[in-house]
Formats: structure tokens, C-alpha cells, sequence
């Protein structure tokens, strides 16, 4: 969300606005480091796929919401942290008010290392979305190929009378079997 307020002069700091700004520099540097690891996890998270390796695949999961959740930490302790900074700024957008705009009230090297920071972050967010994507769409092809050879296997197996059109299990002996490790 934009912000269309103009640049006021910047108000007189004082002790509390110095720990919110070090505390957004904290978040901002919290944030890359998790989005950093959702990235390479990212990648492991489709070598695993690839690989069909159910264990590396649980792990990554279990890795990729572990990160999640600190994610949402932070974001509840960002939304506190930029509405107070809004606040002392002016801005009309309070929570959703954007670090850059802050970066440029703040000014001086505390505005420059914001700047940097959130350029950073969207950067790294950037790089995942395709790489999720990507992974997405590797999962999804997964789980046709693995229903196509359930459809198969039931396929072979409904000659033997198991099956009914229900697709539960029918009485009667087994006529046939089935050969899996071709």
C-alpha cells in the first residue's frame, strides 16, 4: 500500500522510537534468515519429490513449518513495531505502511540500513515464489503418477472380482495375483 503523505520534518526522537527502529532492523534481519532457509528448503523439498523419498520429504515439511511459525512471530511483533513507527511518522496506512516509507522519515544511516534490509527481503520472497511454484507443480505430478498406478492396480485387480463398482472390497476367492515388483 502506498503511502501519499508527504515527508514531514522528522520528529524528535527519543529512546523509545531508537528501540522500535532497532527492532524493525532485528525483524527485517530475522525474516531474511527465514525466508533464506524456506528457500533451500525449497530445493531439498524437490529433490525429495523427485526422488520419491517419503522420509527427506516428511523432514522438509516439518523444517518448512518449524520456519512458518517464526515467520508469524515475527510478522506479529512487525505489525506492532511498523503501527507504532507509523504512528510517529504520520502515516495513514499504519500497519500496512510500507519500511521504505519509513526508511525515508527515519533517514540518516538507520533509514539506509531499512532500506537495505527490505530491498533484501523482497528480494529473497522474489526467488521463492517460483521456486514453490515449481515444487507445487512437482507435487502435483507426483500425485497423478501415484493415482495412475492405483487406477492400474485396481485395474489388474478387478478382473479377480475384488473390487465391486463401488470400489469396496466383494467377497469370493482370489482367481489371480499381481506381480509388484516388475
Amino acid at each position: 500500500m502506498k503511502n501519499n503523505t508527504a515527508i514531514p520534518s522528522k520528529p524528535a526522537g527519543d529512546a523509545n522510537e531508537a528501540v522500535l527502529i532497532g527492532e524493525l532492523e532485528n525483524l527485517l534481519r530475522d525474516l531474511i534468515v527465514c525466508y533464506e532457509q524456506l528457500y533451500s528448503l525449497t530445493k531439498l523439498n524437490r529433490a525429495a519429490l523427485n526422488e520419491a523419498d517419503t522420509a527427506k520429504l516428511s523432514s522438509c515439511v516439518a523444517q518448512q513449518n518449524h520456519i512458518v511459525q517464526r515467520v508469524a512471530e515475527a510478522e506479529k511483533r512487525r505489525i506492532r513495531v511498523v503501527g507504532g513507527l507509523a504512528e510517529r511518522f504520520g502515516s495513514k496506512a499504519r500497519t500496512q505502511t510500507t519500511v521504505t516509507w519509513l526508511a525515508e522519515r527515519i533517514g540518516g544511516e538507520e533509514g539506509q540500513r531499512l532500506r537495505v534490509l527490505a530491498r533484501a527481503l523482497k528480494t529473497i520472497m522474489q526467488r521463492i515464489a517460483p521456486a514453490n511454484a515449481a515444487t507445487h507443480q512437482a507435487a502435483d505430478m507426483l500425485a497423478r503418477h501415484m493415482e495412475g498406478l492405483l487406477r492400474r492396480i485396481a485395474g489388474e485387480l478387478r478382473h479377480a472380482g475384488l473390487y465391486g463398482r463401488q470400489g469396496a472390497v466383494t467377497g469370493g476367492a482370489v482367481r489371480s495375483a499381481l506381480n509388484v515388483t516388475q
